[in-house]
């Protein structure tokens, strides 16, 4: 997932940037960092809407799954909190992040 997020910032293809974010918060899931899977859905659901993007089918079932799934293992509260946190965060400053890892 990291180098298909390199591979589109370098093309600087927004959408498939997106759905590496996607990839990558439902990659955290199996890590149990329910807060931060819930941040990157957010995050690309900001850019998503703010753009006017569908995300692709499975990308789209990725997405959806992510949030059900965090939102049952974190609790309302805890799910909007980590929501609106993922919403504020810096895109550049959050792939560049990503891109290190």
């Amino acid at each position: 997932m990291r180098e298909c997020l390199i591979g589109n910032v370098n093309l600087q293809n927004l959408r498939e940037q997106l759905a590496c974010l996607v990839g990558l918060a439902y990659c955290t899931l199996a890590e149990k960092d329910w807060e931060q899977a819930v941040r990157l859905c957010a995050l690309a659901d900001r850019h998503r809407r703010a753009n006017a993007f569908h995300f692709h089918e499975p990308d789209e079932v990725a997405f959806e799954s992510a949030l059900k799934e965090c939102k049952r293992k974190l609790g309302k509260s805890s799910y909007k909190s980590s929501y609106k946190q993922g919403e504020a965060l810096d895109f550049g400053g959050t792939l560049a992040s990503l891109m290190k890892e």
